[in-house]
């Protein structure tokens, strides 16, 4: 019933699922400015009393606690490589007990190769304007997520080419 969507943007992924789910409570959290912008979406659809709106840099300000599932969508792609283990563990930190932490982002295929292609480019557009940033493979995803406490279930493809979605729960690190 709560729901942490960190750098949440338009608020569009919490949203649709306290559209879909009457008893769920969100907080987007995500820049200040950036928050502006996911208010006039929540307000339009008649949910500001459902989404609360977080302004916080993900990296270095603190996260709400006892959270059911924190959503990272887009972000672990987007930070440099040594803030990706900042965030997981802030997301494990942040989840109760049998929490569920959602990771969906660009991911390559297993082994780490070339592609796929569409995939690979979003990596490279971010490498451009960022170049500490890093791209993963599904594989090398669930590597780090065990390294920080959690057990991945099997990547999911969500986008085919694109995107997939790796689900994990707080367990022993390996």
């Amino acid at each position: 019933t709560r729901l942490l969507d960190v750098g949440g943007g338009s608020g569009a992924f919490s949203i649709a699922f306290a559209e879909r789910a009457p008893d769920l409570r969100a907080v987007v959290l995500d820049l200040p400015e950036v928050v502006e912008v996911a208010r006039g979406y929540r307000d339009a659809a008649g949910l500001a009393e459902r989404i609360a709106l977080l302004a916080a840099d993900a990296v270095r300000d603190p996260w709400p606690p006892d959270q059911d599932i924190v959503l990272l969508s887009y972000l672990l792609s987007a930070v440099a490589d040594a803030e990706i283990g900042v965030l997981l563990d802030k997301a494990r930190d942040s989840l109760r007990p049998g929490g569920l932490l959602v990771v969906h982002d660009f991911m390559l295929d297993d082994p780490p190769g070339p592609g796929p292609a569409a995939a690979a480019l979003w990596f490279l557009q971010y490498v451009a304007y960022h170049p500490d940033t890093v791209s993963f493979s599904r594989g090398e995803l669930a590597d780090r997520l065990r390294r920080h406490g959690f057990v991945p279930d099997p990547a999911e493809v969500l986008i085919p080419g694109i995107t997939s979605v790796v689900r994990a729960r707080i367990g022993s690190a390996s």
